[in-house]
């Protein structure tokens, strides 16, 4: 692991996940999302409050068509994104958008609401912060 890999935090009480990276971290994430599926590795904080635990990494799993879902897999500690791929690119360019223009500290809240386009009503509630 290296200092550049996100740091991963999540809370089982609220469903809530943050993803703090560099610019760089971001871009490799955005990158992995318009490829073929695959994992980011994670690195892990001493102390993960407000949160309850830090996650070793996101996969990646492309889907022939659907909306973009995040859930926890607490088995194998990771963040699993699904989508099919035309709704993926709407969060790609999202989070590539935050890493190219983004200042320190600035974050990206993604979340579902009624009738939201690209992501589906199960998923949980992401914060991207921008370290």
């Amino acid at each position: 692991m290296t200092m550049d890999e996100p740091k991963i935090r999540y809370s089982s009480a609220t469903g809530e996940v943050e993803v703090a990276a560099t610019r760089a971290a971001l871009r490799r994430f955005a990158d992995l999302l318009d490829s073929e599926g695959g994992r980011v590795a994670a690195q892990r904080v001493a102390d993960p409050a407000p949160y309850e635990m830090c996650l070793d990494g996101i996969d990646f799993v492309p889907v022939a068509d659907g909306e973009v879902v995040f859930r926890v897999d607490q088995g194998v500690g990771l963040l699993v994104v699904e989508g099919g791929s035309s709704r993926v690119a709407v969060l790609a360019k999202n989070i590539r958008g935050l890493a190219d223009d983004g200042q320190s500290g600035e974050h990206l809240h993604v979340e579902h609401f009624p009738e939201h386009f690209f992501l589906g009503e199960t998923t949980l509630p992401i914060v991207f912060r921008l370290m």
